[in-house]
């Protein structure tokens, strides 16, 4: 069993990135580019992705490591996996006690009852904006009526469903208030987030930040709020509206939340990353002897931050949120 480091930190959580493609192009995510690939390009190279078994397999080994709490499917677009299914249906097996994903909802709709089917317990679906311009500026496609479409989908099937929205400014700040009153009239979770330092906004991410102070001055025109307790291991800091409503933000840059982080990543070709600043790929194989991945863990372990997120020149889509 994997011990705590020396900040008392494990491995709690599992986010799997099952594909660099992406139907998105999101200006916080992609340089934009039809060749966009991830930094660690040179190494991947020289893998190739796994087969669906192998990557069952992969995650069984860790869950009976780690015992995982969640298990979170990401991308590039989760949706884009050709096996998707197959793949929420094999983690079910392993009695997590909770299977979520990440989409951008652009082709959620179309299988959301056979995921709910298949296991699925939770799902995050990012929108970034309700006007239709502002939307396809952030995502850079015109698919603002299919997320819609799928937000409501996801409602009617029974899942958990939460909003995610990257704040920029001068971009799709003025988006906080509609975007709340929108999260509230469905009954749902939003949680708006600071923008990171991560792939080609890695070195001038600072032009388009908002921060979560500027987020609640935004929300505190309208609204009267009140913080509530942070849970251990979240990222988000959640407020209260009149005591019923509730929205977060994660505030990576304002108040981090390294400190007690316990995810881990998984990408398609079986690395595993302590976190998302590291660009240090550990490699494993789903027939990795207990006692290496043991030690792949603890090595995992150290490569997590104390304080604050460095964040590197890596895509977003190549590892997920």
């Amino acid at each position: 069993m994997i011990t705590n480091d020396i900040y008392g930190r494990t491995f709690k959580k599992l986010r799997v990135s099952l594909t660099h493609e992406c139907n998105y192009a999101c200006l916080y995510c992609a340089d934009g580019s039809k060749n966009n690939s991830p930094v660690s390009k040179n190494y991947v190279r020289k893998q190739t992705i796994l087969p669906v078994s192998e990557l069952l397999q992969l995650i069984e080994n860790l869950n009976n490591e780690l015992a995982l709490e969640t298990i979170r499917l990401t991308g590039g677009e989760p949706m884009l996996h050709p096996e998707l299914l197959t793949i929420v249906a094999g983690i079910k097996k392993l009695n997590v006690g909770k299977i979520a994903m990440t989409t951008n909802g652009h082709m959620l709709y179309s299988k959301v009852e056979q995921l709910r089917d298949a296991g699925l317990t939770s799902i995050n679906i990012s929108l970034d904006a309700l006007d239709v311009e502002t939307f396809k500026k952030m995502s850079r496609n015109p698919g603002l009526e299919n997320v819609l479409r799928s937000i409501d989908a996801a409602i009617d099937c029974g899942l958990e469903v939460k909003l995610n929205t990257v704040v920029l400014n001068g971009v799709n700040n003025h988006q906080i208030v509609p975007l709340l009153d929108f999260a509230m009239s469905k009954n749902i979770l939003i949680r708006f987030l600071e923008l990171m330092p991560m792939g080609p906004l890695h070195h001038s991410y600072k032009e388009l930040f908002f921060s979560e102070k500027q987020m609640l001055n935004t929300i505190s025109e309208q609204y009267e709020i009140h913080a509530l307790p942070k849970e251990n291991h979240a990222t988000a800091h959640y407020w209260s509206i009149l005591g019923q409503q509730t929205f977060g933000i994660i505030a990576n840059d304002s108040t981090p939340f390294c400190k007690d982080c316990d995810r881990l990543r998984l990408d398609s070709y079986g690395n595993i990353y302590g976190c998302l600043s590291s660009l240090k790929a550990i490699e494993l194989k789903a027939n990795t002897k207990a006692y290496l991945l043991t030690e792949a863990l603890a090595e995992a372990l150290t490569h997590k931050q104390m304080q604050s997120f460095a964040g590197n020149t890596r895509t977003m889509q190549s590892i997920g949120g």
